[in-house]
């Protein structure tokens, strides 16, 4: 029998990557050796499951349904290896974290790296990207624990509140016509904006409060060239106070908080997974940094219940 846990995970990664050079990067193999061990499942299971062609390799139908049971047996694998280490009395194993660009360069290393001080034989996968992003990689299977937008919802999804913060108007210094009062949502209409994705669903709940018109520039994945665009006097920048503080302390932006125009985080799991040691350790630790945040920084977080 040569179908192994090992095999599942070349499988899988080829599909996820479309491509085996991609999948034996991710996986720190030789390429051969994912081809070989993908030709021999083949011809034991007698199925084609990837096609290959120029651009990479694609899931035949088979190939697809083979995946989604290979990764469900893949995930109760790494269940099970979680809750046997956590049988130790130390946390032990992996922890699969996701977070937020706007908290990752300072409160996401401080806790990581504090975290992983104090339990060192425990290790991290980590996973920087936007709601939607690391919703998709929960319900995968391929993340523990994710910090999003609260407004997630799934049967499969459990939650608990973290903190709020604000979104800010931001612009060039030399062209800012509002003071650093907060401005209302109706104060933006007609402005050229920018905005991230995560900003989207704030904006879509206060349309269906006030007829605001939201003069859109660009959307989405704005942030490397929303600066450029800012600078140059072309747009405002609506996006999380944590992303440009720093720039607004020194003076390189200039903003004002928007009311009603909050997001709230909060920390997700797969209520259908139970937290190994490991997992549910680094989840007190990450409430014990929130609320450490939210004293040392009032004007960055808030309670996200009380806001």
């Amino acid at each position: 029998m040569t179908m192994d846990l090992r095999s599942l995970k070349y499988v899988s990664a080829a599909v996820r990557f479309e491509s085996i050079t991609k999948a034996a990067e991710h996986l720190h193999v030789a390429q051969s050796a994912v081809s070989r061990a993908i030709k021999i499942l083949e011809d034991e299971l007698g199925v084609t499951l990837l096609v290959r062609h120029s651009h990479g390799v694609s899931a035949t139908p088979e190939g697809v349904r083979f995946v989604e049971s290979a990764e469900k047996l893949l995930g109760l694998a790494q269940n099970l290896r979680n809750e046997m280490r956590s049988r130790a009395a130390e946390p032990a194993g992996e922890v699969r974290f996701g977070f937020p660009p706007s908290h990752g360069e300072a409160f996401i290393s401080a806790l990581v790296c504090g975290f992983t001080r104090n339990h060192p034989r425990v290790s991290f996968v980590l996973r920087e990207g936007l709601t939607g992003e690391l919703r998709d990689e929960l319900l995968a299977d391929r993340l523990d624990i994710a910090m999003m937008l609260d407004h997630v919802r799934h049967e499969n999804l459990a939650n608990r509140p973290l903190f709020a913060e604000d979104t800010w108007l931001v612009g060039a210094p030399s062209a800012w016509p509002f003071g650093r009062r907060p401005l209302e949502p109706e104060e933006l209409n007609g402005l050229p904006l920018v905005h991230t994705s995560m900003v989207g669903e704030s904006l879509r709940k206060a349309s269906t409060k006030q007829k605001i018109h939201w003069r859109i520039v660009a959307q989405g994945d704005v942030t490397r060239v929303a600066p450029e665009i800012v600078r140059a006097g072309l747009a405002f920048w609506l996006i999380p106070y944590g992303m440009v503080a720093e720039q607004i302390a020194s003076g390189a932006l200039a903003g004002a908080p928007v009311r009603s125009l909050e997001m709230r985080r909060a920390l997700f799991w797969r209520s259908d997974r139970p937290h190994s040691r490991a997992v549910a350790a680094f989840v007190d630790e990450i409430g014990k940094a929130v609320t450490a945040m939210r004293a040392a920084r009032p004007t960055l977080v808030r309670d996200a219940e009380s806001a």
